[in-house]
């Protein structure tokens, strides 16, 4: 299905597979706050990521792909906003952010090949 290029029935297929996963996602984030946590509700003491993997199978693309996030890891994120980064940014700033969010140090200034990316992370942290 993500191989189709464009072409049906793998389009439709491609589009029903990730309303499934993203109504499984929302049915997670509904469940985690409605659940009592100290100060406030688990989701706001967590941070759930959907990350659709992938985009256009046929050319392996990994720029420009969705990515929600929900919670806010006991307010080291900033809720209730869009952030669009460059066409060019690579997910490695994303995964600094969540590891320095759960308490684990980044390496110097970051990780990974800096042609995917850096982990400047400041774009979604809040």
């Amino acid at each position: 299905m993500a191989h189709s290029s464009g072409q049906e029935p793998g389009m439709t297929m491609y589009r029903d597979a990730n309303r499934w996963m993203f109504e499984q996602y929302a049915y997670l984030v509904k469940r985690l706050a409605a659940e009592t946590d100290q100060g406030g509700t688990m989701l706001d003491n967590t941070i759930v990521l959907y990350a659709d993997t992938l985009s256009d199978g046929g050319g392996h693309q990994v720029r420009r792909l969705p990515w929600v996030m929900a919670g806010n890891a006991n307010g080291f994120f900033k809720t209730g906003r869009h952030v669009k980064l460059s066409a060019d940014t690579a997910p490695n700033g994303v995964f600094a952010a969540i590891a320095e969010a759960v308490g684990a140090s980044v390496p110097g200034a970051g990780f990974g090949d800096p042609k995917f990316g850096l982990s400047a992370y400041a774009p979604v942290r809040g």
